[in-house]
């Protein structure tokens, strides 16, 4: 009886170790996909988004990045959608076609209109009532409703950024999916303009905004990123292709304003404060 005490006792403290040890894997498990921008919870992900001709960014030729955390359990038919179009590349070159400041910047119609036909035939259900309900906060990220009042499960592709606290949406139908943890003060300097005419940028897509509204900005490209260290890795990256092409550009196309200075039959275009230089004695 003694020795089926002590086996049974040493039973339990085998399985209260294989359970801690399990736990413990367990824990660092998530720790590491968490780490790696997966939420077990509720599988959201990262994206990086590269934009294109940025109003006041000159300095950058224009471009910037930013990242969206995006979550299933905000929308989840909204967030299968967004997966197909970032899979399928079609956010590729496409324009804001509609942004107002202080209130949000449309986008969701393709650069390419046979793509945005293709989608909008495959409208989406609208969400059930067990999903977590967000407002429309500055730096979230949602879906547009149908365009026709009251019409059930009609959503396609359009989407806004909520540049404001815009809580009055929601009522609208205004569903948010995802949020911008990082480079919103990029987002705020994509170009308002609220004038294009959405059935021509529908039919004719990037060839009618290209003429008629070539200011507007764009995503060059939205990316599946596995985490914020990635996100930043890449920014660096940018950054330096940005600085060598700025220096690029100051290397072979001169100012029409600056001297010329000749060195026997070179030309040489320098700003005024270096030709006074070379001008003088000292060289």
């Amino acid at each position: 009886m003694k020795n089926l005490l002590i086996f049974f006792a040493c039973s339990v403290v085998v399985s209260a170790v294989g359970v801690a040890a399990l736990d413990t894997k367990k824990a660092e498990a998530l720790a590491n996909n968490h780490a790696k921008g997966y939420n077990p919870t509720n599988h959201s992900f990262l994206v990086y988004v590269e934009l294109f001709n940025l109003h006041g960014r000159q300095a950058a030729n224009g471009t910037g990045a930013f990242v969206m955390e995006v979550h299933p359990t905000w929308a989840p038919f909204a967030v299968a959608r967004f997966k197909h179009l970032v899979d399928g590349n079609y956010f590729d070159n496409m324009r804001f076609h509609k942004a107002r400041s202080g209130f949000a910047s449309y986008f969701g119609i393709a650069a390419d209109p046979k793509q945005t036909k293709y989608w909008s035939k495959r409208t989406i259900y609208d969400e059930g009532p067990e999903r977590e309900v967000y407002s429309n906060l500055r730096g979230l990220v949602s879906f547009a409703p149908a365009t026709k009042p009251g019409a059930k499960h009609k959503r396609t592709t359009a989407m806004i950024i909520n540049f404001a606290d815009n809580h009055y949406l929601d009522e609208q139908g205004y569903i948010p999916f995802a949020y911008i943890p990082w480079g919103m003060d990029i987002v705020d300097h994509i170009y308002k303009d609220s004038t294009s005419n959405e059935a021509r940028v529908i039919g004719e897509g990037e060839a009618y905004l290209a003429k008629e509204h070539p200011k507007l900005s764009g995503i060059k490209t939205i990316r599946h990123i596995a985490s914020m260290q990635q996100a930043m890795a890449m920014k660096a990256t940018q950054h330096r292709d940005e600085t060598k092409a700025a220096d690029e550009r100051r290397t072979i196309s001169p100012k029409e304003s600056d001297p010329v200075v000749r060195f026997g039959p070179y030309h040489m275009h320098l700003p005024p404060q270096q030709t006074s230089k070379l001008q003088s004695s000292e060289l």
